[in-house]
Formats: C-alpha cells, structure tokens, sequence
C-alpha cells in the first residue's frame, strides 16, 4: 500500500494545565491525517513514533512510543504522545511515523519525510530549564534564601573546599560551637588512643611471648616498701616504673612470672646482674618447699602489703642462670630457688617483670 501522511494540526501541548498538575504531564497531542493509496484511511491502524535529532539519519531521542487499534476516522487519528522527561530542551527535533491495518503480519509501513517538531512541544521547557542554562549571572544576588532550597539537597559535593569556613554553627541543624570538639581536645584524645594501642600492642606481646624478666630495681627496700608516697605492692611497682621507665607496664614480678620466664628464657639483656642476687618477690604457693629447706611457705611480711614495720617475714627469690643444682650431677641449666621467713627488716632490691 502507498501511505502517506498529512498533518492537520501541529504537536499540541495543553500548557495551561500545568500550574494545576502536582507533576508535569510530559505527554503531547498529536493530530495527523492518514491517505492510503488516494483515498482517506478508515479504521484501526497500528503506529509507532520515533523522535530523531536529524531529518535523515542521526540518533533517536527519548523513548520508543508504539500504539495498536488506534482508530482512524475519514483520515483524521489523534493520538496522545509520550517520549519520556527532559525530551524538548530547546533543540530541533524530527518526528518518523510508522503505520500499518490493525491484525494484518509484517513490518510497519515507515512514512516519509520525517515531520519537523514545532514550537509547541517546547512549552514542556520552562517547566524543565535545561542543564547549564542557568549560571551565576542569570541569579540575583540574594534573590535565593535557605526556604528556597529543598531539604537534603545542597551536600559536601556541592560546597566548594574552604568555601564553608564562615558558616555561623548555630545554622548547622541546631548544633552551636559547643557541639565542636576543640583543636586541643582532639590531640588530647589522640594522645590518649594512641597511648591506649600501645598498651594493648604491649598486652598482646606479652600474652605471645610470656612474660620477661627486665632486671633488679635501682632501689631497696627493708620491707616498709614506702616509696614515692606508694606504700605495699603499689610502692614496688612505683620502684619498677621508675628503675625501667622505658618499659611501659614494667611492675613487681610474682614467683610465677620469674617461673614461666626463666623457663622461657626471657630475660632482658640488661638483667645480667639478677644472677645469684636475692630479690623481694611478690606471693608463694603455700606449703611449698624453698631452695633452702625452709617449708613454713610463709609470705606474710606484714610491710609488704600493709607497711606496718618489721612485723612479720617476707619471701625472696634467687635466679641461678647455667649452674648445677645440688644432687644434679653435671647437669646445668637455669633455675629459680624460693626462700621464705625473711625478716622484713632486711634490705633487698625488688624483682622487676614485664
């Protein structure tokens, strides 16, 4: 069949209706005229239409809008059009129609030539200004307020760095400069984390390889254990802070971390004169035997804990590095000997462990 086509009204658009519409109808009227062979078409008619941005060739624009049964009345059809949002910006636009009998197989019927879109449709762009028309000199100065604006639309990416340092706080969600952590606190709580991962860095080490024996205190107590306004087992940790300040968390050692750590050999390079020496050490496993054959398994020196004077006895312990242990034979090695009952008036340095 030889169709043709012949437009009785250009694209209509009911402009009038958009103040009342909650959302613009993007669709548009389009009335045409349908000749077959000569003589004016009657009946249902299958049309597809295309919009493209050339009279020949070129690219289509927007979507695809077919319509089936459409009823087609001495020629006249009308049809309502919708190719999608953001389609008439400004820019000319061709429209190609396609037709075929409703019912009838095969292809549409591509009519030619495509149709130049008019000044109507465009009526769709004041609604929708298209992008990068408005710039800068197009704005008033101070013709835009906050209400302007919709909520949650202006983020960091649409404010430039270094733009927002004069912003008042008191604007901010209603956050005021008290709600701002100050420059000082922020290093302060810094300086805290910091400290605080060096410490769990320092536990999860000592928790891998046990504990070390860092060596002697620099000072002796005769068992007040008075120190640096510390008294008791807190005075002998305060001696050990400050004999091995290079070693956060160093602190008086109990018999079982001189045990695991002889027995592991972890002992500081620095510890060389622990030899031999007898140290104050902190608990004792009671009813155990010392090295010397004192079983009292008495820990009870009154000045340790309490500083109340030579009331009581106290425990010391002596590491022997690579000596014989008696009815051993020729067989060296590392020990630990225990000894109980000392007299709390006796002067010995403190064991110190990390």
């Amino acid at each position: 069949m030889n169709y043709t086509k012949k437009l009785i009204l250009s694209l209509v658009l009911v402009a009038w209706q958009l103040p009342l519409m909650a959302q613009v109808n993007t669709s548009i009227t389009y009335q045409g005229e349908l000749v077959i062979d000569g003589v004016t078409a009657d009946g249902l008619y299958d049309f597809s239409f295309t919009l493209y941005d050339a009279q020949e060739f070129g690219f289509t624009v927007g979507e695809l809008v077919e319509l089936n049964d459409v009823t087609v009345n001495q020629g006249i059809f009308t049809v309502e059009l919708d190719f999608g949002p953001g389609v008439f910006v400004g820019d000319n636009l061709w429209l190609e129609v396609a037709v075929k009998s409703s019912g009838h197989a095969g292809p549409l019927d591509v009519l030619s030539p495509r149709h130049v879109i008019q000044a109507a449709p465009y009526a769709l762009h004041a609604e929708m200004v298209a992008v990068d028309a408005v710039g800068g000199a197009e704005i008033l100065n101070g013709s835009i307020t906050g209400d302007d604006l919709a909520m949650n639309t202006v983020t960091h990416n649409h404010i430039q760095d270094g733009t927002g340092s004069n912003l008042d706080a008191d604007l901010l969600d209603g956050m005021d400069s008290l709600d701002f952590a100050q420059q000082g606190e922020v290093t302060a709580l810094q300086s805290t984390l910091l400290a605080l991962q060096q410490e769990i860095e320092a536990l999860n080490n000592k928790i891998e390889a046990g504990p070390e024996v860092l060596g002697r205190s620099f000072q002796s107590s005769n068992g007040r254990f008075n120190y640096n306004g510390y008294t008791g087992a807190a005075a002998a940790d305060a001696m050990c802070r400050d004999s091995f300040n290079n070693n956060p968390g160093a602190h008086f050692c109990t018999v079982e971390e001189v045990q695991r750590a002889v027995a592991s050999g972890n002992i500081s390079a620095s510890a060389s004169n622990i030899n031999n020496v007898a140290t104050w050490t902190l608990l004792n496993i009671p009813g155990s035997s010392s090295d010397d054959g004192d079983s009292s398994g008495n820990n009870t020196c009154q000045g340790l804990l309490y500083n109340t004077g030579n009331a009581g006895t106290g425990m010391t312990l002596t590491i022997h590095l690579n000596q014989t242990p008696p009815g051993m034979g020729s067989i060296s090695g590392d020990r630990v000997a225990l000894r109980d009952n000392i007299s709390c008036g006796s002067n010995f340095t403190v064991m110190c462990c990390l």
